[in-house]
């Protein structure tokens, strides 16, 4: 955010300077009104600019084994352009690097789910998932891997975590072994 601030403030400075400079280089004096009005709209054009690639540049820098899930898209009174074009204020993330089987229970697939939102704190949820079936669970803190039937199942199931939890062809033996929280939790710089 301090580098928003920073980026927001050199685009009120090069507005207003390049405004005045071409006023001076054409012999005339700018009015007294209209500096403070570039400044104004370099601000709101280098805000929205940095809102609007928050997203794509976030993704960029994701890891590959990061499976972007869903962009939430948000609205707002203060921005009447994302009633036309939303702007994706967090990204819903599977960490395949997490995935392993539930030991009992083979078509069980555990794996990190990382919200990451813009300007906010990241969040991290481990997510059980039936392989064999449509559903899946959010695993509570300090679980301890045993019967899964205690969880509360969900039978809609976000889009794209089926696909990301459950590789066809792969083997318990196969799997990583899970990380820990903290560490799927450090990304990106927001």
């Amino acid at each position: 955010m301090l580098l928003d601030l920073l980026a927001a403030a050199s685009a009120a400075l090069a507005a207003a300077g390049l405004l005045l400079l071409g006023f001076r280089l054409a012999g005339r004096r700018a009015p007294r009104w209209l500096a403070p009005v570039a400044a104004a709209l370099g601000v709101i054009a280098v805000t929205a600019a940095l809102r609007y690639q928050w997203a794509p540049r976030m993704e960029g820098l994701l890891p590959p084994d990061m499976v972007v899930l869903d962009r939430v898209q948000g609205h707002s009174p203060f921005d009447p352009l994302s009633y036309v074009w939303p702007v994706t204020d967090a990204l819903l993330l599977a960490d395949t690097a997490s995935r392993r089987h539930h030991p009992g229970h083979p078509g069980l697939v555990l794996l990190d789910l990382v919200l990451l939102r813009r300007g906010e704190e990241t969040l991290l949820a481990r997510h059980l998932v039936d392989c064999g079936g449509t559903r899946d669970a959010v695993v509570p803190p300090g679980w301890d891997g045993g019967d899964p039937a205690a969880l509360s199942w969900a039978t809609t199931t976000i889009p794209g975590l089926q696909a990301a939890a459950c590789v066809s062809g792969e083997t318990p033996a196969r799997d990583a072994p899970a990380r820990a929280p903290a560490a799927a939790a450090s990304g990106p710089a927001l």
